[in-house]
């Protein structure tokens, strides 16, 4: 406890010994890194308020798209189906939303005023009805998968799980997690 005051009184000492400029200069740098953090926090807050849209508190739940949430679903499926792998949980990260791609029509034109001409190109999305033209949908890479599986702790089990998801996803395995689960009872 006494070392304690005595610190604070070692800060006082120092504080006061400073210009008054100096007190100002590290009161106004204090204010702008108080401040910064605070339009930090409020930044990260209106992000993760953009994610969740009108939902409550706490952190967004991810959102798989049909195909994410079959490809994990089937995955489980056939995880679980591996001798001694037991009762099995697969999560799949990836690394973005995926891309879509969609028709264009492109239109061009040329005009020619006697001595020049100038050619126009420009191009729009296709439609039909009032939807854009879909002609692919690419789904995104994966990044990383966690597999909780029962049998995990048996490592003839983990490894079956592991070339298993590797060959199937084609990721390397600093992005495979096999992680035994604890037995339901």
């Amino acid at each position: 406890m006494e070392d304690k005051r005595e610190e604070q009184r070692g800060w006082r000492r120092r504080w006061a010994r400073l210009s008054q400029r100096d007190q100002k200069l590290f009161l106004k740098l204090g204010a702008c890194l108080v401040l910064g953090l605070v339009l930090m926090g409020w930044a990260q807050g209106q992000h993760r308020n953009e994610d969740q849209g009108e939902a409550g508190e706490g952190p967004a739940p991810a959102v798989l798209s049909a195909g994410e949430a079959e490809l994990e679903a089937r995955l489980t499926a056939l995880l679980s189906q591996v001798e001694g792998a037991g009762q099995v949980s697969v999560m799949l990260l990836y690394e973005d939303d995926g891309v879509s791609v969609y028709a264009t029509e492109r239109d061009s034109s040329t005009e020619s005023d006697g001595s020049s001409s100038s050619a126009t190109d420009s191009s729009s999305l296709a439609l039909a009805g009032d939807a854009p033209v879909l002609l692919r949908e690419e789904q995104p890479a994966v990044r990383g998968v966690a597999v909780l599986a029962e049998g995990a702790g048996n490592p003839l089990v983990r490894e079956r799980l592991y070339q298993a998801v590797r060959s199937l996803l084609g990721i390397n395995a600093d992005q495979i997690a096999i992680i035994e689960k604890e037995r339901s009872e």
